[in-house]
């Protein structure tokens, strides 16, 4: 081979074939190594590399399968990072005693997601919370107006007595100082 290697390579036709021999190893090492950057997680190279890959007129269409499986996976791990974002913020909510923050914000998300089971068992469990909080609160403020009644029989409290005399000068002095500082008079307001 490589005798008539050497002996052909002026031929056009063997230059013409050692060409695409060239390209067609090329092509398989891309492959290869868009290959093992997807198996690393490193969809955004592997993706450049495929794109790179086609745009060289492909031999086949395992570059463009490749490419497709390679968007798909980032797509979806994407949003599985997406889901798990707004499971961890829901559950910020839900921590905080803010289940209606929680029902609130996983029912706009889930518009976004309908398909997403994880968000529909969380927003369920939030909504069963909220409902026992509010049964909660309507039970105190029931408790709280059958015990206003019995707090109207009290006597009234006292009604406070005005300040001294010398207190209602500090005041209005004070005031009044204040008044002069606005209007940028300081020397006026510290002489009070």
């Amino acid at each position: 081979m490589k005798e008539n290697r050497k002996r052909f390579s002026r031929e056009p036709v063997w230059q013409t074939l050692e060409r695409e021999l060239e390209r067609r190893k090329q092509y398989e090492e891309s492959l290869d190594k868009a290959g093992l950057l997807f198996r690393k997680r490193n969809y955004e190279k592997a993706e450049e590399l495929l794109q790179s890959t086609l745009a060289a007129e492909p031999i086949d269409q395992r570059a463009a399968s490749l490419l497709n499986a390679v968007r798909t996976e980032r797509l979806r791990v994407k949003r599985a990072d997406q889901i798990k974002r707004v499971c961890a913020e829901a559950k910020r909510h839900g921590d905080a005693g803010d289940f209606q923050g929680a029902v609130t914000y996983l029912e706009t998300t889930r518009q976004l997601y309908p398909d997403e089971d994880e968000l529909t068992v969380l927003l369920n469990t939030y909504k069963q919370k909220l409902k026992e909080q509010q049964a909660e609160a309507a039970q105190r403020a029931a408790e709280a107006a059958k015990a206003l009644p019995a707090a109207e029989g009290l006597p009234d409290a006292p009604t406070p007595a005005p300040p001294p005399k010398k207190l209602r000068v500090y005041l209005s002095t004070l005031a009044e100082a204040e008044t002069l500082r606005r209007n940028r008079n300081y020397l006026a307001a510290e002489q009070l």
